[in-house]
């Protein structure tokens, strides 16, 4: 990968002592903020791919300020990219990350410690880059994410849709493939038509009935974008057997639609997130009780190949006993992160617990 160390435009600010550089790199608006009592830290934060354009991603709510300020008041320097493009931008995500990290680096020296954290896609990319480049960062913490590779949460969201498609639609492929997305509210309207089989299907999506349409059109979007963004699917169903929905499964395995996967799609996915589990710094990860977008019992498949790669010991898990994706307060953050790094500075694992807040 080349970088090109283009700052189009760049400023400084001094407010309370601290030092802010915004610029942007090729086409890639950043962010950096260094402390007055900078500790020669930094933490390398990325959004989720909810997040929006450089404007929308450096402005700074009561939320994002006390977020930011969790890491600058402990010394530690905090730098982010809005990316080149807005959304899901994974692949733009990884590479403009480590781009912003190097530059950091030139132009404010190697720091002691690097850390990276990010929310739901960002915590994809904290996963991704603590594997890859093992000796650029000393830590991670993904939060809300899918640790797993990408082509398996693209197979994920594939089976929900085809799934969906033989049950509630026509099985016409019209909600996988078609230039067109299905509504919100027809998905709901399909669904009301079939309630009797919603306990079931619900199940088999690990969530509460009322959350299937969330998880559909979510699913929707995620392989829409794939395909609209690389031109095919990451991965397919032709071989897959279903199960799990009793007399069903019989006619649902000759009748369900099948899809090939893109190889080259499938290869720039493998490419950029091998999924080797191989770790060599602390990695603690933090998730909600429920999350119906990303449910956390997926994440047990990425713990399989830590154990296979036996770096099952640099991996720490704690949960916050709340409901949605993401629903994390900053203070549950700020205890998680004072984990980490009293993780690696003394070798003291985290506990499996949960993120309880001081009454």
């Amino acid at each position: 990968m080349r970088i090109h160390f283009l700052v189009l435009l760049f400023f400084y600010l001094i407010s309370y002592g601290q030092k802010i550089e915004t610029g942007k790199i090729d086409n890639a608006p950043f962010k950096i903020i260094i402390p007055e009592n900078w500790n020669n830290g930094l933490v390398m934060y990325v959004r989720g791919a909810g997040g929006g354009g450089p404007l929308e991603s450096f402005i700074e709510d009561e939320n994002k300020k006390q977020f930011n300020q969790i890491i600058t008041t402990r010394g530690y320097a905090l730098a982010y990219s809005a990316f080149s493009k807005e959304g899901d931008s994974f692949f733009e995500a990884f590479e403009e990350t480590e781009v912003l990290r190097s530059y950091f680096v030139e132009k404010y020296g190697q720091p002691e410690l690097t850390l990276i954290t990010g929310h739901s896609m960002g915590g994809m990319i904290s996963i991704a880059s603590i594997e890859t480049y093992k000796n650029k960062y000393d830590g991670a913490l993904p939060m809300c994410s899918f640790l797993p590779s990408p082509n398996i949460h693209s197979k994920i969201c594939l089976d929900r849709l085809v799934l969906f498609d033989y049950f509630y639609g026509a099985n016409d492929g019209k909600i996988v493939n078609s230039n067109e997305y299905v509504s919100d509210e027809e998905i709901k309207k399909l669904i009301s038509k079939n309630k009797s089989f919603n306990k079931i299907f619900a199940e088999y999506l690990k969530v509460k009935e009322e959350d299937i349409p969330v998880i559909i059109g979510f699913s929707q979007w995620v392989i829409k974008r794939t395909i609209e963004n690389y031109g095919g699917l990451a991965i397919g169903n032709r071989l897959t057997m279903y199960d799990g929905f009793d007399s069903f499964n019989e006619k649902l395995n000759q009748e369900v639609r099948r899809y090939d996967f893109d190889k080259n799609v499938n290869e720039l996915f493998k490419n950029i997130r091998e999924f080797d589990g191989e770790l060599s710094d602390p990695v603690l990860n933090v998730m909600t009780t429920y999350d119906p977008l990303l449910p956390p019992g997926f994440n047990e498949i990425y713990k399989f190949s830590l154990e296979k790669e036996e770096s099952i010991d640099f991996f720490a898990q704690q949960y916050v006993d709340n409901e949605g994706h993401c629903n994390i307060s900053n203070e549950q953050f700020a205890k998680a992160f004072d984990d980490l790094i009293n993780w690696i500075d003394t070798g003291n694992k985290p506990n499996f617990k949960e993120i309880q807040l001081l009454k």
